[in-house]
């Protein structure tokens, strides 16, 4: 899951090492965001931001409508 969202926002090379770190233990998106806003990477840091809150909202969707559809 990892690598795919490293391609989507196309993880800098300074952050190669982080990601590297995320897929050998578990380590937080909070974590994650911190490291790339540290490197001076903001961007990067929000669209992961913005990943997570998609894959939320999705999931919130995914309820909602498996819930309405069990009325």
């Amino acid at each position: 899951m990892w690598r795919q969202v490293a391609d989507i926002v196309s993880i800098p090379t300074a952050a190669q090492p982080l990601l590297e770190q995320y897929l050998a233990t578990p380590v937080s998106w909070v974590y994650i965001q911190n490291v790339l806003v540290s490197l001076g990477d903001r961007d990067h840091a929000l669209k992961i931001e913005l990943l997570g809150l998609d894959k939320a909202r999705a999931a919130m969707m995914i309820a909602y409508g498996s819930s309405s559809s069990n009325r």
